[in-house]
This record gives C-alpha cells, sequence and structure tokens, in this order.
C-alpha cells in the first residue's frame, strides 16, 4: 500500500478513535502497595455494564473475572506465551473484557509468574479504573491506533478467589 495512502487509513482510524472521549495523559506511577482484605471489601463491584464502568471510571473498584494472559495486536484467539511477560485483561461474569494496566506502557506488562500463576482463573483485582486506554504516541510524534478497552491501573492487589 503506498505510504499516502497508509497515512490517509491511520488517520482515519484515529478520527474514528477521537469520537470517544479520552482521559488525560497521567504521569506514570510508582506501583501500589497490596490492600488488605478487609479494605478491598469495601471497594465497590465493577463492570456489569458500560453504564457502570463510565459511572466508576477514575475510583478504586473491585474487579471480578476470569484473568486472561493476552497477545495484542494479533487475533484474539492467538495463545499468549506464557515464558514471556506481556498484557492481561480480565473478563467480568457480565462479559466486559477490562485491561490490566495501560497495555502498551510499562504498567501493562505483566510479568511472567503473574501471568503463569493467574491465567484462566477467576480472580479479584482491586485498582483504579478508567474508561479508556490512553491513546499511544509513536517515535515519530504520532497517534499510532490504540485499543480502547477500559482499564485498570495502580492495581492494588490481585487474588484467586473461588
Amino acid at each position: 500500500m503506498p505510504r499516502g495512502v497508509r497515512r490517509v487509513w491511520c488517520g482515519l482510524a484515529i478520527l474514528m478513535m477521537a469520537c470517544r472521549e479520552a482521559p488525560p495523559p497521567r504521569e506514570p506511577e510508582a506501583p501500589a502497595q497490596g490492600l488488605a482484605a478487609s479494605t478491598a471489601e469495601t471497594v465497590p463491584a465493577c463492570c456489569a455494564s458500560p453504564e457502570e464502568i463510565d459511572r466508576l471510571a477514575g475510583t478504586s473498584v473491585r474487579l471480578v473475572g476470569v484473568y486472561q494472559a493476552m497477545v495484542i495486536a494479533q487475533r484474539s484467539d492467538a495463545k499468549p506465551d506464557l515464558s514471556q511477560a506481556g498484557a492481561a485483561g480480565i473478563l467480568s461474569e457480565s462479559g466486559q473484557r477490562v485491561i490490566l494496566g495501560v497495555y502498551h506502557g510499562a504498567d501493562g506488562v505483566r510479568s511472567i509468574e503473574e501471568r503463569q500463576q493467574y491465567d484462566g482463573k477467576r480472580v479479584e483485582v482491586v485498582g483504579i479504573l478508567e474508561k479508556r486506554t490512553p491513546v499511544s504516541i509513536g517515535p515519530d510524534g504520532q497517534a499510532e491506533a490504540t485499543m480502547i478497552n477500559p482499564y485498570v491501573r495502580s492495581i492494588a492487589s490481585i487474588r484467586v478467589i473461588e
């Protein structure tokens, strides 16, 4: 595909994504410390619907669902390599997918140990919910196509639940 046509397509993709309100860019945060179980229980449960995500965005939430190691930029049925660090998300019981951290940033790279320990298991995650992943800026300073899933930042705890 000629370079000019590719730029037009990329520009259209970015324009379409811009129709949704993006959160302001955030400074990287220090990793959150774990919460006591009693503290996690006082945090509201989240993510049964897009409306609930909108309402709780920017607040601490408790998300319950199946931990899924993910392969970004490949088919959704691509099998992740659990011997490598990478992205992960939670598929909530209502079918909402929430990414752990900003998948294209340092906090979105989940450790090998975490992915191996939790992949496919029902977990509870406590962290701050955001409506939409921030746009990734490429090395040329231009916005890149970015998934627009909600995500949880400042993750305080992840634990397996029965």
